[in-house]
């Protein structure tokens, strides 16, 4: 996109940049851990919980879908 067509649009509220980040568990007293990247708002994360198990279902598209599961206590992954 032209740089004065982006900058109008910015100052409109009409183009917003998606951001990056990072999503990861931390706990007292434990490692924390790294459970993956979002860059330009890729993956849609959700997060659920199960007794001892905290799952994330990562969907980078329609047909492209991930799912993590971690020990709450150990923060480990379960395969």
């Amino acid at each position: 996109m032209n740089r004065l067509i982006t900058k109008l649009l910015k100052k409109l509220h009409l183009y917003k940049r998606k951001g990056n980040s990072t999503i990861a568990l931390i706990g007292e007293g434990k490692q924390s851990v790294k459970v993956c990247d979002i860059i330009n708002g890729k993956p849609h994360v959700t997060q659920n919980e199960y007794g001892d198990t905290i799952e994330f279902v990562l969907k980078y598209s329609l047909f492209r879908k991930e799912i993590k599961r971690y020990d709450k206590n150990t923060f480990k992954e379960i395969k």
